[in-house]
């Protein structure tokens, strides 16, 4: 018999304020990112993640995202957050990802069936890869991408990203089975306000699926 399948773990990304991040873990949310990029509209600088995290609990796994940092950057937010997981959203290498000894997200973007394994050999020393929606220039569109590119691909190692809301992310799911997906723009207000009810009918959405895949691995329903 097969093993019961693990839920699938949910980020929040963009969080920029305490009330998000208590709202967050309340929800049995998995981790939430904060932006380190200044031409996001999420952006957040080292000293607000600072006072941020002290409401952490530790049940939350704290994400910090980059796009082309320097060195130096990614080594100042690990003096605050030694036990971040790393997030890369441009063209680093992956020598300079995994370089810092941390666990690391390398972003990449789904325009065919072919990208997810491409760069699951690329960055074959990343933790996760996040599949994205293209865009131009780097970080989020708030656009979803065809699920069925990825419909037969291995997505053990995969977050699911894009365009996620409470209202496609357990057909999302249903249909890739990722290990974790991962939402911004889909419950917010406005950018980086996030709308609790919007947040807890994702995670509500989310266990919807779960519970789906379940009945259909040991045959109910």
């Amino acid at each position: 018999m097969q093993s019961a399948r693990n839920l699938t773990k949910v980020k929040f990304c963009g969080i920029t304020r305490m009330e998000d991040l208590q709202i967050a873990q309340s929800l049995g949310a998995d981790a939430i990112g904060f932006v380190l990029w200044n031409k996001s509209k999420r952006a957040i600088t080292l000293q607000q993640v600072k006072e941020l995290v002290c409401g952490l609990d530790g049940s939350l796994k704290v994400v910090c995202l980059f796009v082309n940092p320097t060195r130096e950057e990614v080594e100042e937010a690990l003096k605050i957050l030694p036990e971040a997981i790393l997030q890369f959203h441009g063209d680093e290498t992956a020598q300079f990802c995994h370089s810092f000894g941390s666990p690391w997200i390398k972003a990449v973007s789904i325009s065919s069936a072919e990208d997810l394994s491409e760069a699951q050999k690329k960055y074959s020393l990343a933790n996760y890869i996040l599949c994205d929606t293209p865009t131009k220039g780097y970080g989020g569109s708030g656009r979803s991408f065809d699920w069925e590119l990825l419909a037969t691909a291995k997505t053990s190692n995969v977050i699911l990203a894009g365009g996620l809301t409470p209202d496609n992310v357990k057909e999302a799911i249903t249909k890739i089975r990722p290990f974790a997906v991962d939402v911004s723009s889909g419950v917010e207000s406005s950018p980086g306000v996030k709308c609790s009810s919007k947040m807890s009918r994702f995670i509500a959405a989310v266990r919807a699926a779960d519970n789906c895949l379940k009945s259909n691995l040991f045959g109910e329903g």
